[in-house]
Order: structure tokens, then C-alpha cells, then sequence
């Protein structure tokens, strides 16, 4: 029997019978020809209108008490004429769409609509809301690729979640510049394999022709299907050079491309695969040295530029922004061209839900710079390379998205209400119209690295998601598309899921994944080796030693400063916390500067995994002794994210007190660096433990820090155990140590005195704005309280190539009271601030400083009222 539900759609509506709403429709009328209905459910109708349906304004209207003024929205609510009967009005097709899938995925999960919660209203905060997929090993990526079976599936999915964006990515498999020894280069000059142009010499030897054209037909059929869907469907072609660095054969080889006709081939090409595509939305293009397109090259964007614009309908162009300048973008523009510039979120890792408050030093512009062919982007450029750089003016003829890069999580399984809509809140600043993300298991297989299993993780058959292994991050997908369409949606949105998966462990099962999923985050931010994903990934830690001088490991060189040690760690968030080093200086000082601590983060790391262990036991306990695939997985990647927060919580712990050792010579540090160590080493065991059911090479990259198992790093942490270990034996007694760690470590993390503080949200360039910090009553700080108590407010422009300003605040009955001066707000960027807080103690606070939680941005945000 059927379910009892029918579908009436407005037959006559635009909106109701465009592609997306269409598709969306026979979707869920497909599931209710086959489904069981449970018990209780009544027939009923369920009428499908566009806001071009007579009436349907009106009903909007008295359902929501407001106008429809949205795209993609939508509203569900009872039908007024019919007591069994619903209403869905869409704001266009995809506003449809998203009604229906809405629907069909509470029937999936609960058997019934929820009437109850009725009217349901939602419309989208982000303008954009997108995945990245790449295609980076032929042996690894073919079979998904030419599957048009999950191409099916997984458009379905992503669009089920109000995705609106897909990038395919070709040519991201390299860096031009830094791939030495690299000689995979399928589909990494792109265009050959996907067309022939007979005025063109161009041709990969031995290339079937038959395959060539599979390859173009997989495009076709993947673009034309999103494009269905209602998903905005780009192609990333992130290689534009020919040769492979150093002069070093490709498997595949391409010839007739010269300095003669490559530009004129490759903007030929892109229009003869737009022509052949038509479900093709927009094009990305990686315009720095990194393309293999060596700086300045204006011109040779220029000529792609003319032949995108040329193809006789709207595409966008989304220029990656590292090293991106005025130059190129006007050129696009000159070429018809709608044109975005997408920033990388946080340097190329999944952080913590906040744009940096300052970027590294070493990411500052330097003018003169001897760079060979990427001058631009090593020089003046140089502080666009991880972050929203000076692309956040407001008057500009641009559009700005967020793209979240794979670096700290590409395996284990990632998912926290909490950070997913701290993404979706913060996708939006600067004027920016969205975010989108690498997905789960980017870059697999990169630089040669691919295994014939694919994309298979597991070696254990009972982990093992048989081929579909995107399905693993179901829930991942759920969270941050359904959070980045609405930050403030419901939990219902994500918790029916849980409960159709798990039952009555649902709860725990979403709180162990929760406070393990900022685990990871919060350690690449604070202790970043690196900005580059293809350096650091904290996921399978490559140690960085810590005795005999450190024991430099030669990846992370490239991206730290000298040393080159644990302790020598930058953080890539330097404005909110401090290095080891720094943190020792402060120690032995006895004066902070309201930064979160080492110790603090460390404490934080072992909070998480606390709360997450206990949850996860909870899980574990109420799935019973034969657990679900499913259950199993999510037990094995909490379990391995509770001990990574664990290792580094003490190994963090260890470079303090090892920095201390250094600076002091007292046996005392050294003593308690070997226990902490110690204790590191042995959480990483039970890492290792944890994750003895995935496979035992798991490569995201040629070089053996990108690829490999847990299992393979003890040894050179248990060694560097050993050497500190050793250094004790030797050190002598020294000086007594005058600071009691365990003490700090109990201390660190004492909530800051109540501050309360009326952000000032909006202002008028060229006047200045004035900031009241006020002591909350409970603190005891009002007028004549702490006489030494100082108020330092920091701000700056929403411009990252640029630093921080200070004003100090000045004392009145009611508080403390700062200005940005007029000639500084007389600028196209918006505002940031916040304050620091300083006592005659030695004790500092930053307000509005790093929740708990860590789903906050540490800063305030001002915008430009132009009018």
C-alpha cells in the first residue's frame, strides 16, 4: 500500500513546473508509491504553488504574518480549505524543491509529517552554500566519476540539504612550484582530455578517443543533472601549465601545446566544453603561479577571459584569490564575465567559526621580492594566500565567497550543530555571499598516491562502506547544508536523522561527535606548523619533536620559523593565542596579555574529550554488543578524535615545560615535561588502538607525512620520548623551579571578570565611533574600583594586509570609554575591535574574547552605513 499522501502541484505555475520543482516532485511521489505507511498516518493532500499561483501571496501571508521577499524559500502550512490537507508555496523552483525534499525527508525518517510544528517557514541566509569535489587520481576517481549511478545518489543528497553550489575541480592534484617528482597528471591540463579541436595540434598521446569522450559525457551528465536539481554546477580547472615541475614526464603526455597558441587553446577549449555542457553554471580558475601559468600574466588570462565570455550565455568565473589583484579581475569583467573571488576561510585547514582575527606576520605584503615566476603572489600579494585579504571593500564589482579547505579533518567523521552554524553566521561577513567546502576524503589519492581500492578506507569489512564511501559523511553533508541555508534552523533538522539511525542513543551520539568535532579545529588554530594542508595534518599527526634541539621534521620547515621545533609553532590565529614561547615569556614575566594560553587550550582539549568520551560511552553502552556498520564507525572516529585531544593536550604541556627546561636550566621543567610526554605518547596508543580498522596506507599524498596509519608515527614519538627522557638523566639539578605547573595548569581557564559591552554595529565613514566598555555589578570593578585596571581597545579595518591600532580607554564613572578616530573610518573597508584588559596584577583579559563553546568570533564587527 502506498503512502496516503497526494501530490496537487499547481500545474499551470512557472515556478511549480520548472526543472528543480519538477525533479523534486517525481522524487517524492517515487518514495510514496513504494512506501509502508506506518501506523496512524491519514490520507491527506498536499498542494504544490509558486508565489504565481492565484492566492498564494495571500497565504503566505497568513501563514507567516510577512511578505515573501526571499529567493529559495518556502513555506509549509495547513490548507484553510482542506482539514487533511497542506500547503507548499515556493519563492521559485528551488524554494519548491526544498518544500518537497523537506517533506520527503521527514517521511524517511519519521514515517509522518510533523504537524505539530507547523507552519514551517525557511529561507536562506547564504546566498551561496557549497561542496568542492575534486578529481585528483585517475585509479582512485574514475569509477565515481563515470558512475552515473552516483552522480544520481549524490546530487540527491546534497540537494536534499539545500546545497546550491557543486565545484568539480580538475588540476588540483598539483601545486606548480612545490610537486617535485609528481608524474600523475590525468585530467590535470584539463581540456585535452575532454575535447578535441581540430584547429588545434593539441592531443594527449595515446588517449583513446572513446575515453576522451566518456570523460566529457560523465561532465555532461553531472552538470545537466545538477543543474535539474536546482545545485549551480562549476567546473574548477586549477592547471593551466603543460609541464610538470622540473621537467619531469607525465604519465600522460600532452604535445602541440605552445607559448604560441596556449592561451588561444585553453580559452578555445573552456568555450567548447561550456558549449558542450550547457548544465555548466561557472568556471574556476586558479590564477596565480600555482597554475603553472608563471606571474604577471594578465594577458593569457585575458584570452581565457574572452573565450568563457564568448559562449553566448551567462557563466560565472570564480577566481581563486591567492595572489589574485585588480588587474585580472578587471580583465574578467571587461569580458562580460560575472565575477567571483573566492577566499579561503582559515588558511587551507577547518578551523574554529571565525574569520582570523589576525593573520601570521609572515603572511604580511613584502614590495620587493625575488621570487623567480610568482612574484605577485610571494610579494605585495602575499597576504591574500590564506584568508579574505583586501577583497572585502564595499563598493566593488565582485562577489565574495568563503571556501573551507581539508587540511585538519579529511577522514574521521566531522559533525557539530554548534560550528556548522557558526559557519553559516559567518559566511555572510564582509558582504560575502556564502561558503563553500572541501568534502570529506579531498585530495585522496593525490600526487600518485592512488590505491586501486579507490576510495575505500577500511580493512575491516564491517567499517566498510562498499564502494560508497561519500555516504559515511551523511550526516556531515546534513549539518553544514542545512546550517549554511539557516543558522537558526531547528534541531529537528538534524536530530531526526540520529533517530532513524540510532534510536535511543541518538543524543549521545550527537554530543560525542559534537565536542569531538572541535577537537581538531582548535589544535590547528592555536599550535599551526603550517598554513598548508599538503604540510600539517593534525588528523594523522606527523610528529614535530621536541628534545635534541627539536628534532626538526623537514615538511614542516617550509612554513615555521626557526627553529623549526614544537615549541616554535606559530598560531594561526597570533592576535587571540599565544605560542609556547610566547606563553613562557609571559610566565616567567609574571604578566599576560589576555590571549587564550597554552595551558588554556590544553585545558580546552581535555574539557572536549571529556565531555565527548562520556557521551560516546553512553552511545557505545545503549547500541548493544552487536553493533550497527554504522554505530561502529562513529564509535572509531570519536574514540580517535578523544585521544588526538588527549595527545595534544599533554604534548602541549610538554613544550611548556620543556621551554621552560631551555630558558632556565632547572631539571624541575624537565622533569615535568618527561610525565607529560609520557602520558602524550601513551594517548596516542590508544589512538593507534582506536583506528586499527582503517586501512594501513591511507594516502592523501605522495610524501610519507600525507599518507600512511597512526600506527606509523609512534615510533618517532616514543623516540622523541626517549631523548627526552635521556636529556634528564643528564641535566643536572639546576636552579629550583619557581613556578608550580600543576597549580597554573589548575588556574588556567579562570573565568575573566563580567564586562558588558553594547556592540556599535553600524558607522558613517568618515566620523568616528565611540565604544563604552561597562564593568558588570557583580565584578566589583565600578567606579574606584582596581585603579590600575587598563582598557586597550585594538581594531582595525576588515582588510587583512593590514595591523592592528590601539586607543587607550578612558575611565569614567560608568566605565572605560575609546574612539576610532574619523580619518581612520574614512575607508572602503568595514570595522573589527574588541578589547584588552589589563590589571596591575598581571592578569589580562580580552573581551569579547573565546567562548567555551569556541562558535564565537573574539571580535566585534562594525559596518558602513553609506546613505
Amino acid at each position: 500500500m502506498p503512502y496516503p499522501l497526494t501530490l496537487q502541484p499547481h500545474r499551470e505555475s512557472a515556478t511549480v513546473s520548472s526543472p528543480p520543482a519538477e525533479w523534486a516532485g517525481a522524487t517524492l511521489s517515487g518514495w510514496l508509491a513504494t512506501a509502508e505507511p506506518g501506523a496512524g498516518v491519514t490520507a491527506g493532500t498536499l498542494t504544490v504553488l509558486g508565489l504565481d499561483s492565484p492566492g498564494a501571496t495571500d497565504l503566505w501571508r497568513t501563514a507567516t504574518d510577512t511578505a515573501p521577499d526571499a529567493a529559495e524559500a518556502f513555506v509549509v502550512t495547513r490548507d484553510p480549505e482542506d482539514r487533511d490537507g497542506l500547503v507548499l508555496i515556493g519563492t521559485d523552483g528551488k524554494g519548491v524543491a526544498y518544500g518537497l525534499l523537506e517533506i520527503l525527508d521527514q517521511l524517511q525518517c519519521t514515517g509522518s509529517i510533523q504537524i505539530a510544528e507547523l507552519p514551517l517557514v525557511a529561507s536562506p541566509s547564504n546566498r551561496v552554500r557549497g561542496i568542492f569535489r575534486s578529481y585528483v587520481s585517475k585509479v582512485e576517481d574514475a569509477g565515481w566519476y563515470l558512475d552515473r549511478g552516483f552522480w544520481d545518489s549524490y546530487l540527491t543528497e546534497l540537494a536534499s540539504h539545500r546545497f546550491n553550489r557543486l565545484q568539480l575541480a580538475f588540476g588540483i592534484g598539483v601545486e606548480y612550484g612545490h610537486d617535485p617528482g609528481v608524474t600523475e597528471n590525468y585530467l590535470l591540463f584539463s581540456y585535452p582530455f575532454l575535447v578535441d579541436l581540430p584547429e588545434f595540434p593539441v592531443r594527449v598521446v595515446d588517449l583513446p578517443a572513446a575515453e576522451r569522450q566518456a570523460n566529457l559525457d560523465a561532465l555532461r551528465y553531472a552538470s545537466s543533472e545538477a543543474a535539474r536539481r536546482g545545485i549551480e554546477f562549476f567546473v574548477g580547472f586549477w592547471t593551466n601549465g603543460v609541464e610538470l615541475d622540473d621537467g619531469i614526464e607525465g604519465e600522460c603526455q600532452v604535445e602541440g601545446v605552445t607559448p604560441e597558441n596556449h592561451a588561444a587553446y585553453s580559452a578555445a577549449a573552456i568555450r567548447t566544453i561550456l558549449e558542450e555542457c550547457p548544465g555548466i553554471s561557472g568556471v574556476t580558475l586558479r590564477v596565480h603561479y600555482e597554475s603553472g601559468i608563471p606571474e604577471p600574466a594578465e594577458e593569457f588570462w585575458r584570452t581565457v577571459f574572452e573565450g568563457i565570455g564568448s559562449v553566448g550565455r551567462r557563466v560565472s568565473v570564480d577566481l581563486h584569490s591567492k595572489g589574485l589583484h585588480a588587474g585580472t579581475i578587471a580583465a574578467a569583467r571587461e569580458a562580460g564575465l560575472e565575477v567571483l573571488v573566492t577566499a579561503k576561510f582559515l588558511a587551507e585547514h577547518l578551523s574554529l567559526p571565525y574569520h582570523q582575527t589576525a593573520i601570521r606576520a609572515s603572511e604580511m605584503p613584502i614590495e620587493n621580492v625575488d621570487a623567480n615566476y610568482a612574484g605577485i603572489t610571494q610579494g605585495a600579494r602575499r597576504f591574500t594566500r590564506y584568508g579574505y585579504g583586501d577583497y572585502l571593500r564595499r563598493e566593488r564589482d565582485y562577489r565574495v565567497v568563503y571556501r573551507h579547505w581539508p587540511g585538519t579533518q579529511r577522514l574521521l567523521l566531522w559533525g557539530d550543530p554548534e560550528f556548522a552554524a557558526g559557519y553559516g553566521r559567518i559566511a555572510s561577513f564582509g558582504g560575502a555571499e556564502g561558503a563553500e567546502f572541501f568534502e570529506p576524503l579531498s585530495y585522496k589519492g593525490r600526487k600518485g598516491s592512488g590505491s586501486p581500492e579507490g576510495r575505500q578506507v577500511y580493512r575491516d569489512p564491517h567499517l566498510a562502506e562498499g564502494g560508497k564511501e561519500w555516504r559515511k559523511y551523511r550526516y556531515h553533508y546534513r549539518l553544514l547544508g542545512r546550517l549554511l541555508y539557516d543558522p537558526e534552523a531547528d534541531s529537528g533538522q538534524w536530530r531526526r536523522f540520529l533517530d532513524a539511525e540510532f534510536g535511543p542513543a541518538a543524543l549521545d551520539a550527537e554530543r560525542s561527535l559534537a565536542f569531538a568535532s572541535r577537537i581538531l579545529p582548535l589544535v590547528t588554530i592555536a599550535h599551526g606548523v603550517s598554513a598548508a594542508n599538503s604540510v600539517y595534518w593534525p588528523e594523522m599527526y606527523e610528529n614535530l619533536g621536541i628534545a635534541n634541539g627539536g628534532s626538526p621534521n623537514e615538511y614542516y620547515v617550509s612554513d615555521s620559523k626557526p627553529p623549526h621545533t614544537f615549541g616554535s609553532a606559530a598560531s594561526l590565529d597570533p592576535e587571540v593565542f599565544t605560542t609556547i614561547r610566547e606563553f613562557v615569556d609571559q610566565l616567567l614575566k609574571g604578566e599576560a596579555d589576555g590571549r587564550v594560553t597554552t595551558f588554556d587550550v590544553a585545558r580546552r582539549l581535555d574539557a572536549l574529550a571529556e565531555v565527548a568520551q562520556a557521551h560516546l560511552d553512553a552511545f557505545a553502552a545503549a547500541s548493544g554488543e552487536a553493533p550497527t556498520p554504522a554505530v561502529s564507525r562513529w564509535v572509531v572516529d570519536v574514540r580517535a578524535q578523544v585521544g588526538l585531544g588527549r595527545f595534544f593536550a599533554d604534548k602541549l604541556r610538554t613544550g611548556v615545560g620543556y621551554e621552560l627546561f631551555e630558558r632556565t636550566g632547572s631539571a624541575d621543567y624537565l622533569r615535568y615535561a618527561v610525565d607529560r610526554y609520557n602520558a602524550a605518547a601513551e594517548h596516542w596508543r590508544e589512538v593507534v588502538e582506536a583506528t586499527s580498522g582503517y586501512k594501513t596506507d591511507l594516502a592523501f599524498g605522495k610524501a610519507s607525512h600525507l599518507r600512511g596509519h597512526w600506527a606509523d608515527r609512534q615510533e618517532s614519538l616514543d623516540r622523541d620520548v626517549r631523548d627526552l627522557r635521556a636529556e634528564l638523566e643528564r641535566a643536572s639539578e639546576g636552579a629550583a623551579s619557581t613556578l608550580d605547573l600543576a597549580a597554573l595548569e589548575s588556574a588556567a581557564g579562570e573565568p575573566a571578570p563580567a564586562f558588558a559591552h553594547e556592540p556599535v554595529t553600524t558607522f558613517r565613514p568618515g566620523e568616528e565611533v565611540t565604544l563604552t566598555l561597562v564593568p558588570a555589578a557583580a565584578t566589583g570593578l565600578g567606579a574606584g574600583a582596581e585603579p590600575g585596571l587598563e582598557v586597550v581597545l585594538r581594531y582595525r579595518h576588515a582588510n587583512q594586509g593590514e595591523n592592528y591600532r590601539e586607543a587607550t580607554a578612558t575611565r569614567t564613572d560608568a566605565g572605560w570609554v575609546a574612539t576610532i578616530p574619523a580619518e581612520y573610518t574614512d575607508s572602503p573597508f568595514d570595522l573589527l575591535y574588541f578589547f584588552r584588559i589589563s590589571a596591575e596584577s598581571g592578569a589580562a583579559w580580552h573581551f569579547p574574547g573565546l567562548a567555551e563553546s569556541l562558535a564565537n568570533p573574539p571580535y566585534f564587527v562594525v559596518g558602513a552605513v553609506t546613505r
